[in-house]
């Protein structure tokens, strides 16, 4: 008898200690973390800056009408606005 007893008040002191994990936490905190971006072509991009305009985002080629950083050409742009529908200039 005296052994049921402790297994009772075992199983009870357990269901009453698992009965606190129940309710959501009181704290009203929000926590952000700040994550870096993934950025796989970064290098590549800095590359082709550093040959085609020495990263001069305001670069042109009169010869070729070539314009900014990876010196897009008029065609370029033309082919860009036909198979998009966009007006870019």
């Amino acid at each position: 008898m005296k052994g049921s007893f402790i297994k009772i008040s075992f199983v009870a002191l357990l269901l009453f200690l698992s009965t606190f994990q129940l309710f959501a936490p009181t704290s009203e905190s929000l926590v952000i973390i700040h994550s870096s971006p993934v950025e796989p072509f970064k290098k590549l991009i800095h590359a082709i800056g550093i040959v085609e305009t020495k990263c001069d985002t305001l670069a042109y080629n009169p010869v070729e009408q070539a314009v900014g950083y990876f010196q897009i050409r008029p065609i370029r742009l033309e082919d860009y606005n036909k198979r998009t529908g966009s007006i870019i200039k």
